[in-house]
C-alpha cells in the first residue's frame, strides 16, 4: 500500500491553505502538485488506504465552502490557459487534467439527492425523536462559468450540515436550556408559544422543534424561514413530505421566505413591531459573510419578544469555529456585531446572555 503525500496533505489542510495563488503565476510543477492534491481529496479512495485516512478525506471534501473555492480556482485556472507557461506537452496535460477535475467537482456538487434519517435521544417516555430530510442537489452550474459556481455556492442550504444536527441534539436532550417552557419548569408567558428558525436550510431544526412542541400540552407555532429560491423549494418539500404528513397536535407550522437584509434596511428604533414575535429564535451555521451577523441581529431584534412580554425569550445561535480557509475567524463577527449594539429597540438593547464552546463532532 502506497499513500501519496498529497493524500496525507489533503486530510490535514483545506484547499484554501494549499492551492497556489494564480495571480502570482505559479510554476507548472506547483500547479501539477495542486491538481494531484485535489484528485486525492475528491476522487474515490482506494480500499487499501487506512480507514482513518479515508474518513479524514471524506470529512475534508464535504466542506461546501472549500468545494466552492476549489471550483472557482479550477475555473480561473482553465480560463487562464496557463498563459505564463511555455507551450508544450506538460502544459497541455495540466490543462486537460484541470478540465477533468473541474467536471468531476461539478458533477459531485450537482449529484443526486440524499435522504437522511435521524434519531435524536430524548427520555424514557419518548426514547427518540426521529426525522427524515432530503438533501437536494445543488442547482446546475456551467463548469466554465464563475457566476454559475457562485450561484451553486449560494444555495448551500439545500444540504444539511453539522451545526444543524448538533442544535437538534441539544434541543431534544436539553430543552430547558433553550427556554424554561420547553421542559415544563415554567409555563409560557405568551400564547401561543412561538418559535422561529432563521436560515433553516433543509429545515431539520425547525422540524425537530415542531415534533418537540407536539409533545407539549399548550398551543404553539413554529415558523421555518429561509430566502433562496432553491432552498425554499427543498425546504417546502421536506415539510410536506417528512413532517406535515404526520399529526402535529397543538402546533401551527408556517414556512415563509425571510431575507434579513430587508429587515435590516427597514429597522429603526421607532419601528412598530407587527406580525410575528417569538419566544425562541434558532439559527445554526448561518454566517458566511461579514455582513451576515449584522443582518441576523436585525432579524433577531425585530422578531424576539421583549422582556416585558416574555422575560425568558432567547435567540440561540450555533456557529462553527473555522480556523482555516475563506471563512476563518468569521464566527467572531457575531460577537463584534453584538458588542456594537448601542441603539435601544423599544427601550431594550440586544446583548449576549451566555456563551459556551462545544467540542467538534
Amino acid at each position: 500500500m502506497v499513500v501519496p503525500a498529497q493524500a496525507e496533505q489533503a486530510a490535514q489542510l483545506p484547499p484554501t491553505a494549499v492551492l497556489p495563488r494564480l495571480r502570482r503565476e505559479p510554476s507548472i510543477e506547483s500547479i501539477a502538485n495542486a491538481l494531484e492534491y485535489l484528485s486525492c481529496l475528491f476522487a474515490p479512495r482506494p480500499a487499501d488506504w487506512p480507514v482513518e485516512l479515508r474518513d479524514a478525506l471524506e470529512a475534508a471534501s464535504a466542506d461546501h465552502t472549500e468545494r466552492a473555492y476549489v471550483m472557482d480556482w479550477l475555473t480561473r485556472l482553465l480560463a487562464s490557459e496557463l498563459a505564463w507557461v511555455e507551450e508544450g506537452p506538460k502544459r497541455t496535460a495540466v490543462m486537460e487534467r484541470t478540465a477533468q477535475l473541474l467536471t468531476g467537482c461539478t458533477s459531485a456538487l450537482e449529484a443526486g439527492e440524499i435522504v437522511r434519517e435521524f434519531a435524536f435521544p430524548m427520555n424514557q417516555a419518548t426514547p427518540t425523536l426521529s426525522l427524515t430530510v432530503r438533501d437536494a442537489p445543488l442547482p446546475p452550474s456551467d463548469a466554465h462559468s464563475r457566476q454559475g459556481a457562485k450561484e451553486a455556492a449560494a444555495a448551500v442550504g439545500v444540504q444539511t450540515y453539522a451545526s444543524s444536527v448538533i442544535m437538534c441534539d441539544l434541543l431534544v436532550s436539553q430543552p430547558g436550556t433553550f427556554h424554561p417552557a420547553l421542559d415544563g419548569s415554567r409555563a409560557p408567558s405568551t400564547k401561543p408559544f412561538t418559535i422561529v428558525e432563521l436560515g433553516a436550510g433543509t429545515g431539520i431544526v425547525g422540524m425537530i422543534a415542531v415534533k418537540l412542541m407536539a409533545l407539549r400540552d399548550f398551543a404553539s407555532e413554529v415558523y421555518i424561514t429561509d430566502y433562496h429560491d432553491d432552498v425554499m423549494t427543498n425546504l417546502r418539500y421536506n415539510l410536506d413530505t417528512h413532517l406535515l404528513n404526520e399529526p402535529t397536535p397543538n402546533v401551527r407550522v408556517v414556512c415563509e421566505a425571510l431575507d434579513w437584509r430587508t429587515v435590516h434596511a427597514l429597522l429603526h428604533p421607532e419601528a412598530a413591531t407587527e406580525g410575528v414575535s417569538a419566544s425562541l429564535l434558532l439559527a445554526a451555521d448561518v454566517v458566511y459573510d461579514p455582513m451576515h451577523a449584522t443582518w441576523l441581529l436585525a432579524a433577531i431584534k425585530y422578531l424576539l419578544r421583549q422582556p416585558d412580554t416574555d422575560p425568558d425569550a432567547r435567540a440561540h445561535i450555533l456557529v462553527p469555529v473555522r480556523s482555516a480557509g475563506r471563512l476563518a475567524g468569521l464566527y467572531r463577527t457575531i460577537d463584534d456585531a453584538i458588542d456594537a449594539e448601542a441603539t435601544p429597540y423599544h427601550g431594550y438593547v440586544l446583548c449576549t446572555r451566555s456563551k459556551r464552546t462545544l467540542p467538534r463532532r
